[in-house]
This record gives C-alpha cells, sequence and structure tokens, in this order.
C-alpha cells in the first residue's frame, strides 16, 4: 500500500536452510518497517507501532520457523490476534475493536457473526488469497478467548487483564511451536485441536496445570460459528447466571444454582448455613447439548478454610455423590440433592457442586494431589462446576 507514491507497509521475510534428515529449518531471514505516516514531517514509520511489530515477528516470525512458511494454511496469521491482545489490557481507545487504530487498514477484531464473519461463512469461503478477511475472524476468536480468561474485567483491574493477555499468547504461541510444516492447520478445526494440545500441557515456568481452558477454547470458536455456532453434543453444566456459556465473570463463588438448607424439603430459598449440624445442599443442573445427557452424576464438595485451591482445601460432602435421571436436549433445570454436609462456625463456607455426564466430565479429574488448582483458573472455565459461598 502507498500514500503520495511512499511504500506504508512491513514484512517479515522468511529464509531457509537445510536440516538433518533432509528436512528444511524456516526462520525470520529480516524484516521490513516502512511508512505509518506520510501528512507529518518527519514522516514516522511503522516500526513504532508495537501492533504492527507483533504482527509480523510475533504473527509471521513463529510460523515461518515452525511450518516453513509466512501464514497459516487456513488464515493469514495470528498477528492481528496477539496485537489486539497484548495492547489491550491498559487501553483506553475509544473505539477498542480497532485493531490498527493509527492506520487505514480498517481491520477489527470484534467482528460480528450476524454479518459473516465466521467459519465457514461468507467471509471465510469468500477470501481472497491474503486470507486477511479470515484473520479478523480469527483475531475476533482469540481475543474472546482473551476476554474470557480475565480480558474482560473492569478497566481498573489492570492486574486481571495483563495476565489473561498472558495466557493467551502463551496457548497461542505453545500451539505454534507444535506445528510442523506437514501439520500447519488448514482449516478452523484444525488450529482448535492444536490450541486444546496446548491447554492440556502444564506451563512450568508459571507453575500452571494444563487442562484448565479446553471448554473456554472449544466455546471461542463456537460463538465464532464454528461447528454451526452449536454447543457440544452433550453440554451438561451449573448455571451460575451465564447460561452454560464463558463471558468474563467477576465474581465465580455466587452460583445461584447452588443453595443451602436446614431441612432436607426440598424448597428452593438459601438459608444461610446452620455451623456444626448438618445442613442439606441441593443443585439445579440442565443441558445445553442437541443429544441426551446420560449417566449424570453430581458431585459436592465443602471447604471452610482460607485457600480454594482444588483438591489440597476441599473435601467431600457427608453425602458425596449423587445420581440423577438423563437430561433431555436443551432442557430444563433438574433439581439434585439433598446433599448432606456439615459447615464449621469458623469463617466462611464453601460449596463447590460438579456435574458429569457421558461425553462431558467436569474438570475435576484433570487434578489431583500434587497437580492441583486455584480456583480463579478452575472454576469459571468449567461450566460443569458451581461454587457458593454460602
Amino acid at each position: 500500500m502507498s500514500i503520495d507514491g511512499l511504500e506504508m507497509n512491513a514484512k517479515c521475510i522468511m529464509t531457509t536452510r537445510p536440516g538433518p534428515h533432509d528436512s528444511i529449518i524456516g526462520g525470520i531471514a529480516s524484516a521490513i518497517f516502512c511508512l505509518a505516516e506520510v501528512r507529518v514531517n518527519p514522516h514516522i514509520g511503522n516500526a513504532s507501532d508495537w501492533r504492527i511489530v507483533l504482527h509480523e515477528l510475533g504473527g509471521h516470525g513463529p510460523l515461518q520457523n515452525h511450518v516453513n512458511d509466512s501464514h497459516f494454511g487456513f488464515a493469514h496469521s495470528p498477528g492481528d490476534g496477539l496485537a489486539a491482545i497484548l495492547n489491550d489490557p491498559e487501553s483506553k481507545a475509544p473505539d477498542p475493536g480497532s485493531t490498527y487504530p493509527w492506520t487505514p487498514l480498517g481491520r477489527r477484531h470484534d467482528r460480528a457473526t450476524t454479518q459473516g464473519w465466521s467459519w465457514d461463512g461468507p467471509k471465510d469461503i469468500g477470501d481472497d488469497a491474503s486470507q486477511l478477511q479470515r484473520e479478523q475472524i480469527l483475531s475476533t476468536t482469540h481475543f474472546r478467548l482473551y476476554q474470557s480468561l480475565g480480558g474482560g474485567a473492569d478497566k481498573t483491574k489492570v492486574d486481571i487483564r495483563r495476565r489473561a493477555a498472558r495466557m493467551a499468547t502463551y496457548l497461542i504461541l505453545r500451539a505454534i511451536q507444535s506445528l510442523t510444516p506437514t501439520t500447519n492447520p488448514h482449516h478452523a478445526s484444525d488450529w482448535l485441536c492444536h490450541l486444546l494440545v496446548a491447554d492440556a500441557a502444564d506451563w512450568t515456568s508459571e507453575g500452571y496445570r494444563g487442562g484448565a481452558f479446553e471448554k473456554v477454547i472449544r466455546w471461542a470458536f463456537e460463538k465464532q460459528g464454528l461447528f454451526g455456532g452449536a454447543a457440544p453434543d452433550v453440554d451438561v453444566y451449573i448455571d451460575d447466571g451465564r447460561h452454560g456459556e464463558y463471558p468474563y465473570q467477576a465474581d465465580h463463588a455466587r452460583c445461584p444454582a447452588v443453595w443451602n438448607r436446614h431441612q432436607k424439603d426440598g424448597h428452593a430459598r438459601h438459608q444461610a448455613p446452620a455451623a456444626n449440624v448438618v445442613n442439606y445442599a441441593y443443585v439445579k443442573i440442565k443441558n445445553r447439548g442437541s443429544r441426551r445427557a446420560k449417566s449424570v452424576v453430581v458431585e459436592a464438595f465443602q471447604n471452610a478454610q482460607a485457600g480454594l485451591v482444588y483438591p489440597d482445601d476441599w473435601k467431600p460432602t457427608k453425602t458425596p455423590q449423587l445420581s440423577a435421571a438423563d437430561l433431555p436436549p436443551h432442557s430444563r433445570e433438574v433439581t439434585v440433592g439433598p446433599f448432606e454436609w456439615i459447615p464449621t462456625g469458623a469463617g466462611d463456607n464453601y460449596v463447590l457442586m460438579a456435574v458429569s455426564a457421558l461425553g462431558d466430565r467436569s474438570n475435576l479429574h484433570k487434578f489431583s494431589t500434587g497437580r492441583s488448582i486455584p480456583d480463579w483458573r478452575l472454576v469459571p472455565h468449567d461450566n460443569n462446576l458451581g461454587l457458593r459461598k454460602i
């Protein structure tokens, strides 16, 4: 692109060299950053715009190193998403969905499926060889993931937003690390699988156990039209106010579908716990999937400690689990209980419920002693779980 005959562009140029066993190793040869603004004097170079640098060196560069190509097989690159995510935590931009607000590029990371910006939709299928429309679908998908992980927090919660940006960026880069020239994804569903594999691994430098974000990653693609925008075939959940979906939730310890009673009367009105005697907890469960949920089981745990790390700080309630009837597709709420438990008189009491079914287990099974996870990573990212501070 040029204005007044002057180049307005940037490019990450690839090089290759022979590797072992007749392989080819790709990498960055050089990067070119031309002008960002020619209407001022002196002209401004776009190397001064971190977003553009991230697009080139963060988006194209890693692909050149791992797939020997500057592009995904299904989209231009992950560069727009990285630029949007890493510049958002402290942003006060009047148009937060504009990916490159200082340029005339017009690219965005808030594209709506209702306007054709969906996987396998018009903007995907009708994209040209540059695949820049697909990149905007991808950056919107990645940005939704970032928002769910904490990027949707209030703008005053900068630390939470920064942490979410780092986690989303880690997942993207770790997924690229797993690619090879033969596994360069050619469809959004292929890239989704690589992100899920990246999530399953431990982030050892941060001390994070893997597997917490699988359902959120899948949901981010679902909301952008993958799978026809449909939920998993079986998707049992405890409604914490988000109807089984994953927009960011600031307080995940007030699930209204979990409540306490002094008697096992099944009434839906919550009662504050009576300390050191048997109380009765209940939970409502649903299925947002298109198939019947079978072999439904609900587990219950309690905690009166300062920490909320699973499983370290939790113990099963006096009634550790109950079976439930099959849930039809798109079911109404079904009450399960009572779960007998004995609250303590010291400090706050918490009750954690976990529903599972064939084809949709809660994430609790991924974590155990020596492989623990804090509540803020566990609970809001698994709709099978409901946590209530009682």
